[in-house]
């Protein structure tokens, strides 16, 4: 198992003043428009977990997608290094899907040049609500792209994502950086039918947990849980017992629910939900911590 993450936050000014006087920074915000005039620089984070294929469904994981990646560098082959290098980006494509025996034809969109893990989070997201969501600020195609030829074109809309044949979707997502480091990653989401419980499968009984560190935690955390449960692609009460129960550190605010399916348990938390203010917290100590390791040696 490995997990992926990654953060990118601009603190300072400094990545900043030599690429504006470079006039590398666009000071519209604007990609594949006919008003395009650089690159976007964006905040956030975002950790992926993956697994082999075997090792996932052995343990009984949630599997959102099946991905398969390449990479390469050409940074040295081109003046300025900032110039990327079509034939490189060219053998890399080539390579990704002559080596996992996929068609190119089957790609549905593109995720073209976000940054590494937010796109693979946006097209995860997308394909479990089978929409596609709308480029920002893009408004009129930019001429020198010629999108009907490539049978193209930048989404603008919000809009359903229409299925391949055996019921999944197929995406790409690439990340190229500016000192010729190329990556590609083809991105097939996992049939639903081979993951997905119901509660029409048990009868069973099972037991939710949850849990925040203060009073206000957990009203929010419970009022996030019970509009989740009201999204048809949320799993089984099974896998959300199991999730509550042994995929999270609790915290000194606690509830708990018995519940037979996924309706019975939101119906039990709304009810909560009125009187959380009475819930105190558990009377146990945190635990003293002896010793930190940096991650330096």
């Amino acid at each position: 198992m490995a997990i992926c993450g990654v953060v990118n936050s601009t603190l300072y000014p400094d990545i900043l003043i030599p690429l504006s006087k470079a006039r590398m920074v666009s000071p519209i915000g604007q990609a594949f428009s006919d008003t395009a005039d650089g690159y976007i620089r964006g905040e956030g984070g975002g950790v992926i977990v993956l697994k082999t294929l075997k090792d996932a469904r052995a343990d009984g994981n949630k599997i959102w997608a099946t991905i398969a990646t390449g990479c390469n560098q050409d940074g040295r082959t081109m003046t300025p290094i900032t110039a990327p290098s079509i034939q490189m980006q060219t053998e890399l494509l080539q390579k990704v899907y002559e080596k996992n025996n996929v068609s190119p034809d089957l790609v549905q969109y593109i995720e073209a040049h976000a940054a590494g893990v937010a796109g693979i989070v946006k097209v995860l997201l997308m394909m479990k609500h089978g929409k596609t969501v709308r480029s920002l600020h893009f408004w009129r195609p930019k001429p020198k792209i010629d999108f009907p030829k490539y049978n193209m074109a930048v989404s603008i809309a919000v809009e359903d994502w229409p299925t391949l044949n055996d019921g999944t979707r197929m995406s790409c997502v690439n990340s190229f950086g500016f000192g010729g480091t190329n990556s590609h990653a083809i991105i097939k989401q996992f049939p639903v039918e081979d993951v997905q419980e119901t509660d029409d499968d048990t009868k069973d009984k099972y037991i939710v947990f949850l849990s925040a560190l203060d009073n206000g935690g957990l009203t929010n955390s419970l009022q996030h849980f019970i509009n989740c449960l009201k999204d048809t692609y949320v799993d089984s009460s099974k896998s959300i017992a199991y999730t509550s129960s042994c995929r999270r550190e609790p915290f000194k605010y606690r509830l708990a629910f018995v519940c037979e399916s996924k309706e019975d348990l939101r119906q039990k938390a709304e009810v909560q939900l009125k009187t959380i203010e009475s819930v105190r917290p558990a009377g146990l100590n945190p635990p003293n911590v002896v010793f930190v390791f940096c991650g330096t040696t």
